[in-house]
């Protein structure tokens, strides 16, 4: 069954009225209906859209947006690169969660749990945010941040290399394209190095920055799931105001510099969700999955199975429809390779 439930956060509120306020992360069209805007926080009214404080330019149909998107991506996080300009239509797949492992089974109970949200983060060509912290010292060294992306490095390095650890916004994995990394190093003796590393802490590669200004393709497989980078400063090595500006890119090519640029949303569907699929463009929950309560008056019946010793039971659900890939086939709810226990 499929059963839409109206809109959730962020919502779109149609043309854009100088007369009205609007709330954060309300969507608009202008009048010409050539844009569409997002609200950063709270809007007064007559606040214009040009105002980059209060909205988020996020369609623009005078450029390649006119036409329909030519790229799609799936995935968590999903990688895309669509031309410029071009409005992007992000759809969250919701599926329910369920603890534990091993095939569920009365001895082996697994709970399912659903979703009561969803967050949504766009970057651009830059996947590396600024560190949290705005000033880090390790080792006798000091970074620090200007918020975009550069650091300033200053002091010797004692007991050992002096670090800071960098954290992407989400892990990302590896496609068929080797990413870059843009490296701005002000000195060419291998006194700068960089570490990648997975989620579980383990370390993929590290590799020390041997050349002035380097952009290198960094040497990493397909597969691979990188969830930070740490910048080093060598043992017994000086900085005396070093500016380097390291940068992550999922790209084909070398990219310039370009600071991070992260806008974050979020969507409380106001219930539990245990299946279904949220469109950000429109604001609309789909939700083709429930929860169903038994009480134990139901009328299940049971088959055999090609398996001795266990059985299939079937549960009649009016208007169920559990077979994605026969829609002719509805109501009839399985759960299969029960053991087969006799009625006392």
């Amino acid at each position: 069954m499929s059963t839409i439930i109206g809109r959730v956060r962020p919502v779109f509120r149609g043309e854009w009225d100088p007369a009205s306020a609007y709330a954060a992360l309300d969507m608009v069209r202008s009048a010409d209906g050539q844009a569409s805007y997002t609200a950063l926080k709270d809007v007064p009214a007559g606040t214009a859209l040009s105002d980059a404080t209060y909205w988020d330019k996020i369609v623009d149909m005078t450029s390649s947006a006119a036409r329909p998107l030519p790229a799609t991506a799936e995935g968590n996080p999903a990688q895309i690169w669509p031309d410029a300009g071009s409005a992007l239509r992000p759809v969250t797949t919701l599926a329910p969660v369920q603890s534990g492992s091993g095939d569920p089974s009365p001895d082996n109970v697994r709970p399912i749990s659903g979703r009561t949200g969803a967050g949504l983060t766009r970057c651009g060509k830059n996947l590396l945010p600024p560190a949290v912290e705005k000033t880090i010292v390790n080792n006798g060294v000091t970074f620090t941040s200007d918020g975009q992306g550069r650091y300033t490095i200053n002091g010797t390095a004692t007991g050992g290399n002096a670090e800071v650890a960098i954290y992407l916004v989400e892990p990302i994995t590896i496609g068929k394209v080797a990413p870059y990394c843009h490296l701005l190093n002000p000195v060419a003796n291998g006194s700068i190095s960089f570490s990648f590393y997975r989620p579980n802490g383990t370390q993929i590669t590290y590799f020390v920055t041997s050349s002035v200004n380097r952009i290198a393709q960094i040497p990493l497989l397909a597969g691979e799931t990188i969830s930070r980078i740490n910048l080093y400063l060598a043992k017994d090595k000086t900085a005396d105001n070093f500016t380097i500006t390291p940068m992550f890119c999922m790209d084909d090519v070398p990219a310039a510099f370009s600071p991070y640029q992260g806008n974050a949303y979020t969507a409380n569907f106001g219930q539990t969700v245990y299946g279904g699929a949220l469109d950000w463009a429109t604001g609309v929950l789909t939700v083709d999955k429930a929860m169903v309560a038994l009480t134990g008056n139901e009328n299940i019946t049971t088959a055999n199975t090609n398996t001795s010793g266990k059985v299939l039971f079937n549960y009649v659900l009016p208007g169920a429809k559990p077979n994605k890939s026969n829609a002719t086939i509805t109501d009839s709810l399985s759960c299969s390779h029960y053991i087969e226990i006799s009625p006392k």
